[in-house]
């Protein structure tokens, strides 16, 4: 009968096919010719003509079982399905091991999806892992299911670094080079300081000249504006010893200027290192009422007295012979009236008692733009103050002499003996 064996010369001795096997045939005479319990099922039967059913998921009988959970004291090739594999119901292949960029490191797994990816920073270089081989190298990166821990190109799963990055040991990505370093190479586990004179941003594979205007310190991430009142014409640079000072007569009202924006206003003046057109003085300064980036004085106004063109480095006496009479003039108010004289920073057009000018004294004339009197030539004099041109020195009087500049008065009389005409230096010898 199918399911049972007769050993030769036994007669009626009929023998079942043991547990984990089965027969569907007659006349077996050994119990080698039942047939062991198909892949994927299991035969829990003595005498069995077929197979009982198919093996549990989460377990494998390759061969023999006859239990669909074995677990233990089981016939066959068959148990549970072990870590890095999976065993879905009925498989005859089971167990499947998880592939390459996966691993699984539960028992009674019995899905593809219950094979894990492999995890960044790792690689699964091989099937049936029940964890990651190992961690990636130093200057790769390795996504989730990488297989090698120095992937060659770049894909999907990782690839070696790239330039402007860097990757040290167990890496899943690659890292961006922080500001102040940059990488230019393939394959590295590190980025380099950015060099004085130069700077990085993030992600860098290259350093960038520092340009006009800035600095740039060793392991810079930007360049560094020089401050207002300062420039800077020339690239690369690492200090802010490197911006020049705003030149005398001229300002430079921006951070970051790679030249003087242009010259001081007129009617004011620029000593050096001025951000401001119209630059407050230093008092103004001490007020509170700017903020200098710088020590000392920038400049200021032209007050009475002096003239600023445009582009002064400092304030210009009043030129002799002109007033300058408001402030913030950048240039000289007018000449000095006829009959007074003006000698520099004078401040009214007909001084009096000043010591940068007076009325004309007598003796003297001033005409119109006098820097100074101009005195009544000899011959002549002037006792009048006032005077404005040189025929107000009036011709020396008869019987007297002018024998010098400047007189408020004849010299004096002719002596005994001599004559003296108006208007003579001298007098002369009265001849018998």
């Amino acid at each position: 009968m199918s399911g049972w064996y007769c050993p030769e010369g036994t007669g009626h001795d009929w023998r079942p096919c043991p547990r984990g096997t089965f027969s569907p045939v007659e006349f077996l005479s050994y119990e080698s010719q039942c047939k062991p319990c198909k892949p994927g099922h299991y035969c829990a039967f003595q005498n069995s003509t077929s197979v009982t059913g198919e093996c549990d998921k989460g377990f494998y009988c390759r061969n023999g079982s006859d239990s669909h959970q074995p677990s233990g004291g089981n016939t066959g090739d068959a148990g549970i399905c072990m870590a890095g594999y999976y065993c879905p119901k009925g498989h005859p292949n089971a167990p499947i091991a998880c592939p390459a960029g996966y691993f699984n490191n539960l028992t009674h797994r019995y899905e593809i999806s219950h094979c894990r990816k492999c995890l960044g920073g790792m690689f699964c270089d091989r099937g049936g892992l029940e964890w990651p081989s190992g961690k990636c190298q130093p200057g790769y990166y390795c996504k989730e299911r990488a297989i090698s821990p120095n992937p060659v190109n770049t894909t999907d799963t990782g690839g070696p670094c790239p330039p402007g990055n860097y990757c040290p040991e167990e890496s899943s990505y690659p890292l961006a080079c922080p500001g102040g370093q940059f990488n230019s190479l393939w394959r590295q586990s590190h980025c380099f300081h950015c060099p004085a004179g130069h700077f990085c941003p993030n992600a860098s594979s290259s350093y960038q000249i520092c340009p006009e205007g800035n600095y740039c310190p060793n392991g810079s991430a930007q360049a560094i504006k020089c401050p207002k009142g300062t420039y800077k014409n020339y690239t690369m640079g690492n200090s802010v010893n490197d911006c020049k000072m705003c030149p005398p007569g001229q300002y430079c009202p921006y951070a970051g200027m790679a030249n003087p924006e242009g010259l001081c206003a007129a009617g004011w003046f620029c000593t050096g290192g001025s951000w401001e057109k119209k630059p407050l003085n230093s008092i103004d300064i001490a007020n509170g009422t700017a903020v200098c980036p710088l020590i000392g004085s920038i400049g200021g106004f032209c007050k009475k007295g002096e003239f600023c063109p445009a582009g002064a480095d400092r304030p210009r006496p009043c030129t002799p012979g002109y007033f300058c009479d408001r402030d913030y003039l950048d240039r000289e108010s007018g000449r000095c009236t006829a009959g007074y004289f003006c000698n520099g920073s004078t401040i009214d057009p007909r001084p009096e008692n000043q010591t940068n000018g007076d009325r004309c004294p007598k003796g003297y004339y001033c005409p119109t733009g006098s820097s100074y009197p101009k005195p009544c030539h000899p011959g002549t004099y002037s006792d009048v103050e006032y005077n404005q041109f040189r025929n107000n020195c009036m011709p020396c009087l008869p019987g007297m002499y002018c024998g010098s500049y400047g007189l408020p008065w004849p010299s004096g009389n002719c002596s005994e003996g001599y004559y003296c005409p108006a208007g003579r230096v001298k007098c002369f010898v009265v001849k018998w």
